[in-house]
């Protein structure tokens, strides 16, 4: 299968005269999935609109890339899948997902990444110069103009965002039954003062998580304390961050809950480099079931997210909704589970 990776670095200039889509669809007075439309032929568009569109491609003398197989025909069968990292386990493995439900399917996923750069804004103008026939939003903060895409009934399906429209293409784990679960794990091994690492306070993963751990302490009668919580960053380097942010705070904890295994796996540092033990001093759960969590020393108590399979039914969703321009099925929410490991033990278990 052909794969591509655009690393959202800098602006496209694709098309004679350096012009790009942007160019066209501003001087057409419509936007750039319009524009994608017309030169991919794959939506309908009305006839003012393109007329507008080929008058400015017309005036700008514009030549698309003919690289991508199939545009002599009218179509690119290119999917674009917009990611904030590719570096990410956790985003890889929805892209995998991805990219196996493509396959037979005539389409190829094209991926672009806003890496470090802090802008998605460019990374999804260069899948739009591409002509993508579609686009998965995988989270993170998504550029403005996806909301427009969505308004325009280009084809676009996500998770792990909130763009306003793309609720009915928007496709979930149960981050608040995970959260909940994580936690009463911890507390039916008798721990009552446990503390959460997480993500940023505002992240739609972290809040989810955060509210399930609450429910477990409330249903527990256990009294939900401000000062055991730390929000910073996902990976492995903030959870390291968070971990010593907490130790400096309090160490009037027995257990702790990273929403995500990259965290654990930096928390877990931080408690080693402190000389406390885990599980015997500390327990420690993780989110998501990544591949190394199994490896960790010791390997990593953990919520599963089918991530593969969500990945895949985000490539079946958005190749309906270009073909056919309809969801043909409800994909629910993916049930996540508890996978219990060596790293979480009962509270006061030493050896």
């Amino acid at each position: 299968m052909e794969f591509g990776v655009i690393f959202g670095l800098r602006s496209a200039t694709m098309g004679r005269g350096n012009h790009t889509i942007n160019d066209i669809a501003y001087r057409a007075g419509v936007s750039q999935a319009t524009v994608s439309r017309v030169l991919t032929g794959n939506a309908k568009v009305s006839a003012e609109k393109r007329a507008a569109v080929m008058a400015a491609i017309e005036a700008f003398n514009y030549k698309p890339n003919v690289n991508a197989q199939g545009l002599a025909r009218g179509r690119t069968r290119a999917i674009g899948v917009l990611t904030m990292s590719t570096e990410s386990p956790y985003w890889g493995r929805l892209v995998r997902g991805v990219e196996q439900s493509l396959v037979g399917t005539g389409f190829r996923p094209l991926v672009a990444s806003a890496l470090g750069s802090g802008k998605p804004e460019e990374a999804l103008d260069m899948l739009l110069e591409s002509q993508i026939e579609g686009l998965i939003l995988l989270g993170g903060p998504m550029p403005e103009k996806t909301t427009t895409l969505v308004g325009e009934d280009f084809p676009v399906v996500g998770t792990g965002t909130v763009t306003p429209g793309l609720e009915p293409y928007y496709i979930q784990s149960e981050n608040v039954e995970g959260g909940r679960l994580a936690t009463q794990h911890l507390l039916d091994l008798g721990h009552r003062r446990i503390a959460l690492i997480s993500g940023p306070a505002d992240h739609i993963h972290a809040r989810a998580r955060l509210q399930g751990y609450k429910t477990a302490l409330a249903a527990a009668g256990v009294e939900f304390d401000e000062s055991l919580i730390v929000h910073h960053g996902f990976n492995e380097q903030k959870g390291f961050e968070a971990a010593t942010t907490l130790l400096s705070r309090t160490r009037d904890f027995t257990a702790i809950f990273a929403t995500s295994d990259q965290i654990a796996y930096g928390v877990g540092l931080r408690l080693w480099k402190e000389g406390m033990r885990v599980p015997q001093d500390i327990s420690l759960i993780g989110f998501d079931d990544q591949d190394y969590a199994r490896f960790t020393t010791p390997p990593l108590s953990t919520i599963r997210v089918p991530l593969l399979e969500l990945g895949e039914a985000l490539g079946k969703m958005i190749v309906s909704r270009v073909e056919d321009g309809v969801q043909p099925w409800t994909p629910g929410v993916f049930a996540t589970s508890l996978v219990v490991r060596e790293s979480t033990a009962r509270r006061g278990q030493r050896g």
